[in-house]
């Protein structure tokens, strides 16, 4: 998490910057006017118009003053009809503001190819023209629905019906004024700038209306705009662009300029504007990596997820080394512990004189607990070089049942009365190393042989590429089938066994060079242990 934040840090601090060098760079250069445009001073729309462009950076306050630096129009809270504005707060209460930006986020959100349509509103109002503004009577709305056709064109229909918006009379005396006799229509959200207001955005719906509306830096812009044109003499002015005052958190520029025709004018005219301009670049930035911040905390959480499952692994199969070692500690002590006691006890007792038939017993005492260790050590040390793969394999094709007779009968020792048998139906084939495959039957025949009945029987089938050994006996215990391959895990630690645990994970280890799958369940027959070779 350090990292990806570390790495958001420098993004963040990085595009900041640039966007402050690209604010100090325009610095009175705020196109208020299109390249070419003509300001008619003489015409209030215009000049509203010039004063509360969609395109002026947030926040931005701009104000157009006659020689006698009276106010002429201004940035504000209205909205655009077209061909006239409406002062929200001076003629809606907050209910019908609210309302009207519903209204035009709705209408906002666009119509594409892979969409049925969407429904917009179209405003109908009628009222008095009073220079750039509309003082309302009355404020309606009806409904229009838009649909995408086949051929991806778009049918306009609207619907029934005309929802009142506000009608009331106004507070003012309006006999000298023009009267509309016929509503006029006004589609909603077909321009961006159908609210006027500073530092909304109709996306961001009612709670980014009243945040923008009730904004203390956007009035305190506006009492400042208006002493600076009061206060300053040269209306050509820029005040702030390039202090050290301005950083990534707030960049403030002031600019004053003359106005005339053809717009601005370094030499004094009748008219002047003051453009302020309050910019916050690091926000900016933040909203504009808005995008790479998601996709970089996805990436960090795959990632984590990756490495954190990953250490889980490794955590777990030290857990399981670990496990393992103090389980081949104590089978190994518990294996060694019985015939190095019998050694002890019978070399003390060939100390003492003794009849020579006594002696020559407790020497083949010696001599057969002197075997045993070494069988529980060289198998310990097979298993090793299997597990550590020093072996290769020398594969050739091997006969599964000669092998299994073979096996079958090395097991089961001349004097027992077990049944075996070696069934196969089909293919007997497979391509294995003959020596470490006879090793894991081994294991498995002597494991049988352990576990059968005096009188039980042994069975070898081999059929559909499977080779599997049942015995009769009693069942494996549930909770220790997956445990059977372990390294010196008995499945009855209270039943006495011959073996010392290693057997059937030598087994699995040969199983596991093949490339075989194996396993071990219970059958009505008996315990079952099979590989598949083909």
């Amino acid at each position: 998490m350090a990292f990806y934040l570390a790495v958001m840090g420098l993004f963040t601090y990085v595009t900041a910057q640039r966007k402050l060098e690209e604010a100090r760079t325009s610095a009175g250069d705020q196109a208020l006017l299109e390249p070419g445009e003509k300001l008619s001073l003489d015409w209030p729309k215009a000049l509203y118009r010039t004063c509360n462009r969609s395109d002026l950076r947030p926040l931005a306050m701009v104000g157009i003053f006659d020689k006698d630096r009276n106010l002429l129009a201004s940035s504000g809270n209205y909205y655009n009809l077209d061909s006239t504005y409406l002062d929200l707060e001076r003629w809606l209460t907050e209910e019908e503001q609210f309302r009207l930006v519903e209204l035009e986020q709705e209408s906002s959100q666009p119509i594409t190819r892979n969409s049925t349509g969407r429904i917009g509103y179209v405003l109908h109002y009628q009222g008095w023209q009073d220079g750039a503004f509309l003082i309302p009577y009355r404020l309606t709305y009806t409904t229009v629905k838009y649909e995408v056709l086949e051929d991806g064109g778009i049918m306009e229909t609207e619907l029934d019906g005309e929802t009142v918006l506000m009608e009331r009379q106004p507070d003012i005396d309006t006999s000298g004024l023009f009267w509309n006799d016929q509503p006029f229509e006004c589609y909603m959200g077909g321009t961006p700038d159908g609210f006027t207001l500073s530092g909304f955005d109709v996306e961001d719906g009612v709670s980014g209306y009243v945040k923008a509306r009730d904004s203390a830096e956007l009035a305190q812009m506006r009492a400042r705009m208006m002493t600076l044109a009061e206060g300053v003499d040269n209306m050509n002015f820029i005040i702030g662009a390039w202090d050290d005052d301005n950083t990534i958190f707030h960049y403030y520029v002031e600019v004053g300029s003359y106005l005339g025709q053809d717009g601005f004018s370094y030499e004094p005219t009748d008219y002047s504007v003051v453009y302020i301009w309050s910019y916050y670049p690091l926000r900016e930035a933040i909203d504009e990596l808005g995008l790479v911040y998601g996709m970089g905390l996805a990436a960090m959480l795959a990632m984590s997820a990756i490495l954190a499952f990953a250490l889980l692994r490794v955590w777990r199969k030290q857990a399981r080394v670990e496990q393992a070692r103090r389980d081949t500690t104590a089978a190994l002590a518990h294996e060694l512990k019985t015939p190095l006691s019998v050694l002890s006890a019978t070399a003390e007792l060939l100390s003492d004189d003794m009849a020579q038939d006594k002696r020559t017993h407790y020497l083949d005492v010696i001599r057969q607990q002197a075997q045993r260790m070494d069988g529980s050590v060289r198998r310990m040390l097979e298993l090793s070089r299997l597990e550590a793969g020093t072996k290769a394999l020398r594969r050739e094709k091997v006969s599964l049942s000669a092998l299994a007779r073979e096996r079958l009968d090395a097991a089961v020792p001349p004097d027992s009365r077990l049944h075996t048998s070696v069934v196969v139906d089909g293919a007997d084939e497979a391509d294995a190393d003959r020596a470490l495959l006879a090793r894991a039957l081994d294991a498995i025949l002597e494991n049988a042989v352990q576990h059968t009945p005096p009188d039980g029987s042994i069975t070898v089938r081999i059929e559909r590429g499977v080779c599997a050994v049942v015995n009769t006996g009693e069942p494996i215990l549930p909770a220790a089938l997956p445990r059977l391959w372990e390294p010196y895990f008995q499945a009855d630690p209270a039943r006495t066994a011959k073996g010392d645990g290693l057997g059937l994970s030598i087994a699995k280890t040969v199983f596991d060079l093949h490339g075989y799958a194996y396993g071990a369940e219970n059958t009505p027959a008996g315990p079952r242990f099979w590989f598949r070779f083909g």
